[in-house]
């Protein structure tokens, strides 16, 4: 594939595309205050962590970066990269998009680089695939049980804006969005070198925060930030975002879906003489998840429904309590047939979890 504009259909795949490139891809496709990009696709860099795996054998972390840091890109991609981004101007960012960063537990894992000049192109992007190799990122790999190599990244290029203000947010299961927000680019505050203000817009309107914290966003700024994370909850399922405000515009500049744990809000006060406090609320997916450890038991059920309906219980539990259609291609053999639902579930299981078979598989194992 090598190269593709962030508007081709094709950039929705994240397994193409990389997690952040495709959550993008989808808002900017339905309208979403998304900057344009191009995505270099996950394969281009299968021969760079291959041979950054191979060398993290021999000479350990160190030495995989700068052998994946200097691997060699071809002068056809590069000419072609710089043609396609030549409109975004003399300052680009090039950010990394694994395939693996759909998780909360990668964010902040893998590099990305701002203010990039087109003669540094093939240094940033080489960059982005060694920051697979560093320690602190190989400590991930090992406790999640994957291998560097098995895990290809995408690298998506942008303009690069000065944002006045920029930030994170998240919206939880009762439509409140929690907005942290700082002067300047969001980039300190994501890299946890600042803490920035905090806010919460209300799911009726309201704005709660010191006065001191709405006063310096501003409160049309809050608003905006809201409307646009409902937005992006409502068209592609994100809730969660990164987001800067330069020139009188606010861009999405990255979105995810995070499990955001929900506090109870002021109605819920007393239950039996007990005060429910500050203590959290149960996921409902984990009742959910229960319900259908319960509906599916033993090894079978976990390899044929828990692998892919543990990314959604509330979805499967619907699915499975509708009626079931008659097959006629089934084959007759049960070991035949066993196989051959092995093989749907397994396929079915990296589309829902939008990973590659065997990342996926991990990933469901583990949950």
């Amino acid at each position: 594939m090598s190269v593709l504009d962030l508007d081709d259909p094709r950039c929705a795949n994240p397994r193409l595309a990389g997690a952040k490139a495709s959550w993008l891809a989808r808002g900017r496709h339905q309208g979403l205050s998304v900057l344009p990009g191009v995505v270099l696709t996950a394969d281009v860099s299968e021969p760079a962590m291959k041979l950054g795996a191979e060398t993290l054998a021999l000479r350990g972390s160190g030495g995989a970066r700068l052998e994946v840091g200097r691997f060699p890109l071809s002068s056809t991609l590069l000419t072609r990269v710089a043609q396609v981004v030549s409109g975004f101007g003399p300052a680009l960012t090039v950010r990394s998009s694994s395939v693996l960063e759909a998780e909360g537990e990668w964010s902040g894992a893998f590099a990305s680089y701002v203010d990039v000049a087109a003669a540094e192109m093939e240094k940033a992007i080489t960059g982005c695939w060694a920051s697979a190799f560093t320690v602190a990122t190989l400590e991930r790999f090992e406790a999640v049980g994957l291998a560097p190599a098995s895990a290809p990244m995408a690298v998506l290029i942008q303009p690069v804006i000065q944002p006045e203000f920029g930030g994170v947010a998240r919206r939880d299961e009762r439509d409140e969005v929690e907005i942290v927000g700082i002067k300047g680019s969001p980039a300190p505050l994501v890299q946890g070198w600042e803490t920035g203000v905090r806010v919460v817009a209300g799911a009726g309107g309201e704005i709660a925060g010191a006065d001191d914290a709405v006063a310096y966003l501003g409160l049309e700024l809050i608003k905006e930030v809201a409307r646009q994370l409902r937005a992006a909850h409502r068209l592609v399922g994100a809730n969660t975002c990164e987001w800067g405000f330069a020139d009188g515009r606010l861009s999405l500049l990255q979105l995810g879906r995070r499990v955001v744990t929900t506090r109870p809000s002021s109605s819920l006060i007393r239950e039996s003489g007990r005060s429910v406090g500050d203590s959290l609320i149960v996921d409902p997916r984990l009742i959910g998840l229960g319900r259908l450890a319960r509906r599916y038991p033993g090894l079978l059920g976990e390899a044929l429904v828990l692998a892919w309906a543990a990314a959604d219980p509330a979805l499967a539990i619907e699915t499975s309590s509708a009626p079931v259609s008659e097959r006629t291609d089934h084959p007759d053999d049960p070991l035949a047939a066993l196989h051959l639902a092995a093989r749907e579930a397994a396929v079915l299981t990296a589309e829902i979890w939008q990973m590659p078979e065997p990342m996926a598989a991990a990933r469901a194992a583990s949950v």
